[in-house]
């Protein structure tokens, strides 16, 4: 497949959702801007505020789409934009609101990989993050949760708990089992993302639940020079109460949606991410609450096995 020789890339299309960050909008267009190439469209989908009038009249070489939700969710957000590419859209990607883009990133993504004939294979590359913190652990730490399938030796491979290993660290390419919120996904492969539950507050597992089905039939790569960067680097933080909560149902959904997948591993898994939450949250009210809320996770996971992805 060959495209025209132009600035633009007419059959690769960017969807990007986001709530009340206009300013982190406006310098992840910017970046898009001074780009060596472009995409033909680019959806903002939005919910709360968002200045329209003025993005459109700082970033005239772009075509802008904006699209306002009335709910607040990554998921039923992306699946506006996604109901709303161009027919002859071929390639999607992704991007979070708050990262900006090299000014070759777009180019060399072209170049090396979707004109790349022996890669026309692969249903999605994810990009790496070039200044991104990543959690350092010794190896007698990482060893203890490769034992309760809370790591992996492979990177971007899902343990049979439901843990998703990173693979932002690794200096070369690889194939994986996932991608997170910043990957290029061939339009035919995106179809499975409509098939998420909505879920609204934290979406945790998103990119996961999409990104595992896809990969079950067809293969993923990582590609490591392939750049973008996070507007305001952080180093690592302990989860929030919101985000304890909904990451562990909806990790007890996607593990119930596999017979691969052990939901004894899961428990097990969230017994120690429990202990994690007590001690390492220390903002999040007290360490009676946080005790009482991890008793309870265990218990609704453990003994009323409901089905609470609905419920966030």
């Amino acid at each position: 497949m060959l495209w025209p020789m132009t600035k633009t890339y007419k059959q690769l299309e960017i969807i990007v959702a986001t709530k009340d960050r206009p300013d982190h909008i406006a310098r992840m267009l910017e970046s898009l801007s001074n780009s060596t190439k472009i995409p033909a469209k680019i959806f903002i989908v939005y919910y709360g505020s968002i200045l329209e009038s003025q993005l459109l009249l700082s970033n005239p070489l772009l075509n802008l789409q904006f699209i306002q939700s009335q709910i607040a969710s990554q998921i039923f957000q992306k699946k506006l934009g996604l109901k709303a590419l161009s027919e002859d859209c071929k390639w999607v990607l992704f991007l979070d609101d708050d990262v900006v883009i090299e000014t070759n990133t777009l180019e060399k993504l072209f170049e090396l990989y979707l004109k790349n004939n022996t890669l026309s294979n692969y249903a999605g590359f994810g990009l790496a993050i070039k200044n991104r913190a990543m959690q350092n652990r010794n190896a007698f730490v990482n060893f203890f949760l490769y034992l309760v399938k809370l790591f992996s030796y492979k990177p971007g491979h899902i343990t049979i708990g439901g843990h998703p290993q990173t693979y932002l660290d690794q200096k070369l390419d690889c194939e994986v089992q996932w991608l997170n919120g910043i990957s290029l996904w061939q339009k035919k492969f995106i179809k499975s993302y409509f098939n998420l539950p909505d879920l609204t507050n934290y979406a945790a597992y998103e990119d996961v639940m999409f990104s595992y089905s896809v990969s079950r039939n067809s293969k993923l790569l990582f590609v490591s020079n392939i750049f973008v960067l996070d507007q305001e680097p952080e180093s690592f933080k302990p989860l929030t109460i919101d985000q304890f909560i909904s990451a562990c149902y909806a990790r007890y959904f996607f593990v119930g949606s596999y017979s691969q997948m052990s939901k004894f591993w899961l428990i097990v898994g969230q017994i120690v991410r429990s202990v994690n939450f007590i001690v390492e949250s220390k903002s999040q009210r007290t360490y009676i609450y946080r005790i009482y809320l991890a008793h309870k996770l265990l218990y609704n996971i453990t003994i009323t096995k409901q089905n609470y992805i609905s419920g966030y």
